[in-house]
């Protein structure tokens, strides 16, 4: 449902010399709230295909919006984020209203940074940049490496290079590290981006995660775990429970724990929304109860590790919104909470030798950093979001 579009300042300026009013959805609206409020059939949203009409299951309470209204308050053209890259647009036509998702526009600076612990490695960023999501993405890469409560020390050494997005004016969405060093126990460790695979691994094209991630999801704690006896909430006999069941904001994104091919994405039974992952060596990994699917996912794609696949729900089955995520071996369940030890296997040939001499020009650039001047932001280039030129002007 792409279009060629017309940048978002363009849209929200040249419209009868209006101005764009940015908005908060509130908790509790829903979208067909939202219609009814600014007198838009409701039709919109049931003329809607399948795909679509899981889209709006996809915006969240606190999701900051822009609206251009005309002098009589009539809605002219809205658009909702409902992920990073891509948002909902209605647009007020002669004699009704269009839905579309659309691309969201931005540009993409790559920045600098070199600082010495002071507090956390949260506070710490968040303090300088004003960006927390910036620190996360470093404790992620770094996860299985560092214990960043236990082991990092005041005035350990932490230097980033990494590219920032902005969208109208302010920072967007969350950052992308292209190389990190932190420095434990007077050693540095080392991150850097592999491209042909979007991993991490450090200077000796080691992988910095292993085969799976430790969880699928970002969550708020573990309502059920692996049990051959668990007494069903619903049902209220005793049934296995091959799986483990996560409590999180509803619409939370979730993500495929390792590399694989989706073998199904449809309901399921009393999983409900469902999408199953085909790994390596005869792996699977199931994902259930979800409100929606990510983009592009269905039967027979293959995705990355980390690549959202749908959105935490309360389909099936289900007494609260909670992801329920299982892992099988040859068909045989197995505890997830036991086989995130699984290493991967590192680059090896021309994919280590093509990864290494990037590499080695990003650790020197590293080194140099860490030598400039402390909690000082350095932007040194202004790229284009990928893809940008295809679909966006």
């Amino acid at each position: 449902m792409l279009r060629i579009i017309l940048s978002l300042t363009f849209l929200f300026t040249s419209l009868f010399s209006l101005e764009a009013t940015p908005k908060i959805w509130k908790k509790g609206v829903t979208f067909l709230n939202y219609l009814e409020n600014n007198n838009i059939p409701q039709k919109l949203y049931y003329e809607l295909d399948d795909e679509d009409q899981d889209t709006v299951h996809m915006i969240f309470a606190g999701t900051k919006f822009y609206e251009l209204k005309d002098s009589n308050s009539t809605l002219l053209h809205v658009l909702i984020p409902i992920s990073e890259e891509m948002q909902i647009s209605i647009k007020k036509e002669e004699k009704s209203y269009s839905y579309d998702v659309i691309d969201i526009d931005y540009q993409v600076y790559r920045e600098s940074l070199t600082f010495k612990l002071q507090y956390s490695i949260l506070y710490d960023l968040k303090k300088i940049t004003g960006n927390s999501k910036l620190a996360l993405e470093v404790s992620a890469i770094f996860n299985d490496r560092i214990d960043f409560r236990q082991e990092l020390r005041k005035d350990d050494q932490i230097t980033i290079i990494y590219d920032r997005k902005v969208r109208l004016g302010e920072t967007w969405g969350t950052p992308s590290i292209i190389a990190a060093s932190v420095e434990v126990n007077k050693r540095k460790k080392f991150a850097f981006f592999n491209e042909e695979d979007a991993s991490y691994y450090d200077e000796d094209a080691k992988p910095l995660k292993g085969m799976f991630l430790k969880h699928p999801i970002s969550y708020q704690r573990i309502s059920s775990r692996f049990t051959s006896r668990r007494l069903h909430p619903i049902k209220k006999i005793y049934r296995p429970h091959y799986g483990i069941d996560y409590v999180a904001r509803y619409g939370k994104p979730v993500h495929s724990v390792a590399d694989g091919k989706v073998v199904y994405a449809g309901r399921k039974g009393g999983y409900g929304k469902t999408v199953i992952v085909q790994h390596k060596n005869g792996w699977r990994s199931l994902y259930a109860h979800m409100s929606g699917y990510g983009r592009g996912i269905k039967r027979g794609r293959t995705i990355k590790q980390g690549k959202t696949i749908g959105f935490l729900g309360n389909t099936g089955l289900s007494t609260g919104p909670h992801l329920h995520f299982s892992m099988y071996k040859n068909h045989r369940p197995y505890n997830p909470e036991r086989i995130k030890s699984i290493k991967r296997e590192g680059l090896k040939g021309e994919a280590k030798l093509s990864y290494l001499s990037i590499a080695n020009r990003y650790q020197t650039s590293l080194l140099e950093i860490s030598g400039s001047s402390l909690e000082e932001i350095t932007r040194f280039a202004s790229l284009k979001p990928k893809e940008q030129d295809s679909h966006k002007q």
